[in-house]
């Protein structure tokens, strides 16, 4: 039984209390939220200082973050080396927002040996000289691996391994 003239309900607090608590919680974690911000930079400066093909650090800084919760630091450290590692020569490299969007640490590109790539780049070169067309076969000559090449008199000769 309620006593007469008063209430069990609670009061609401006002607007004006509710944005003071807020402002409250917001001063009482900001200094949390600024030192996260300074660890995740710290990962990026570190990650970035790895990553081979320095491009639009803008876009890398605005991807970082999301790649950061999906791995984690040493997953993005461990996934760059090995994209370095193991990135084909006849390929880019990859800017670092679309190695980060894309998830790209987790790649594992088949291997190819030295002795595959140079007799698949002989076989190219072999067709071009074939083919007898002196403008098609400059226009791909630069990007051919320099050991693919002989010299011979005039002649550019395919080397077969």
């Amino acid at each position: 039984m309620q006593k007469e003239g008063k209430s069990t309900a609670y009061a609401m607090p006002t607007d004006e209390k509710r944005e003071e608590r807020r402002e409250e919680n917001e001063d009482a974690i900001a200094p949390y939220k600024r030192a996260e911000a300074e660890a995740v930079r710290r990962e990026f400066d570190a990650w970035w200082a790895l990553y081979p093909n320095k491009v639009d650090k803008a876009a890398g800084w605005k991807a970082f973050p999301v790649a950061l919760k999906k791995i984690g630091p040493q997953g993005l450290m461990d996934g760059l080396r090995q994209y370095i590692e193991t990135k084909p020569t006849d390929r880019q490299w990859l800017n670092p927002a679309t190695w980060l969007n894309g998830e790209r640490w987790g790649d594992r590109p088949a291997n190819v040996s030295a002795r595959q790539a140079r007799k698949t780049a002989s076989s190219v070169l072999a067709d071009l000289v074939r083919s007898q067309d002196g403008g098609e076969f400059m226009k791909h000559m630069h990007e051919l691996p320099t050991d693919t090449l002989t010299i011979e008199g005039d002649c550019y000769r395919p080397v077969i391994a």
